[in-house]
């Protein structure tokens, strides 16, 4: 192989000169033509983060021990952008989007599925460390990017509310059934108790039996409320953490309410098991507390009721925009002056060794 040092090669640059300027020219020219007829496309962007202040079926799913009062009143305690962005790769939304803004007509696409496929193609969904999602979207005319970007978050946020009302809407069916059940075991359990009460004449229980039963009382309500929160997840899977979650308190406080009967060594205040009680006062507890515990859950699912019908007439925003997509001034493609100063600059690459090249075979034909 020829080598020669840099003077030289300076000398061969001057005598293919003529070479060189042409092909710089032709790439140069034809860059600068691909530029021109290459399609256009405009960046729009717009970014947001999921509202505070909603209680969506999404962030329900984030905890085990927050109840939707909670949601309701404080707001979700971890930041859903993850899945908000998901979302917005559904097919349900961005059939919307599609529907809205015409893109099968801009693209002239056949089916639903290519219109799909080009708006994927053709936008961007980021979820940053600040879990601020950033949608970008690029199209072939600045109005169109932005009224797309808009489009997309206003379809995710319907999507949302249109969501929380169907679950709110199933909740006040399943809780007004609930209800109507409690409110006849209620009548049912005062009547009985008022009946025993007049046949007997029990007298007040001491101190430490009163205690202990109210504990067991307690036990007993949240064993019900985690009942009916697990009966509410019964179309879930059986593999959602939150159904797990459940089952396993479920039955630690069984386990518990057994111990508090038989074990005499379980007992939180008193060490005598509640089932070697005197069989009267065990009765009189029995049905008094169990009127309260009654009493107690249909104030409880009174105020789930009120949060389902809160759910089933939603209509506040799931989303905060913090900015808008507005129309880009500048399109993003083709950047026709990198485009054609990169083309130079290999031009002038690949000249330099097509010279190297053509002084080598020189040299070989010797």
């Amino acid at each position: 192989m020829m080598r020669i040092n840099f003077f030289e090669y300076l000398k061969l640059l001057v005598k293919y000169r003529n070479i060189l300027i042409r092909n710089l020219f032709i790439i140069v020219v034809i860059s600068i033509i691909l530029s021109l007829i290459w399609p256009k496309k405009y960046k729009a962007t717009s970014s947001f983060i999921p509202s505070f202040d909603v209680s969506t079926p999404f962030s329900e799913l984030r905890t085990t021990e927050t109840f939707d009062l909670a949601l309701l009143l404080e707001g979700p305690q971890e930041v859903t952008s993850d899945v908000y962005a998901v979302v917005m790769k559904s097919r349900t939304v961005m059939e919307s989007v599609i529907k809205q803004t015409g893109i099968m007509d801009v693209f002239k696409n056949k089916s639903m599925e290519d219109a799909i496929e080009t708006l994927e193609e053709n936008s961007s969904i980021d979820v940053g460390d600040d879990k601020i999602v950033t949608l970008t979207v690029y199209m072939p005319d600045p109005v169109l990017s932005a009224n797309v970007a808009n489009t997309w978050i206003s379809s995710l946020d319907l999507f949302n509310q249109t969501a929380i009302r169907r679950q709110g809407q199933d909740e006040v069916v399943f809780i007004k059934d609930r209800l109507q059940q409690l409110d006849t075991a209620l009548d049912a359990a005062s009547d009985t108790l008022a009946s025993f009460d007049s046949r007997y004449r029990i007298f007040a229980d001491s101190e430490e039996t009163a205690a202990e039963i109210d504990i067991y009382a307690e036990l007993v309500q949240e064993l019900m409320r985690k009942q009916i929160e697990l009966m509410k997840w019964h179309a879930a899977s059986a593999d959602m953490p939150i159904r797990k979650s459940l089952q396993l308190e479920i039955e630690g406080l069984r386990k518990k309410l057994m111990e508090m009967e038989y074990d005499s060594t379980a007992g939180i205040i008193s060490k005598v098991p509640l089932s070697k009680l005197p069989w009267l006062k065990i009765e009189h507890m029995k049905f008094a507390r169990e009127k309260d515990i009654l009493a107690s859950l249909r104030d409880y699912l009174l105020i789930e009721y009120k949060i389902a019908e809160l759910k089933a007439n939603i209509s506040t925003s799931t989303i905060t925009v913090i900015d808008e997509a507005v129309p880009p001034e500048r399109r993003e493609w083709p950047a026709r002056v990198k485009i054609v100063v990169f083309s130079a600059l290999m031009a002038v690459f690949f000249n330099m060794i097509l010279v190297l090249a053509i002084e080598n075979a020189k040299v070989r034909w010797k």
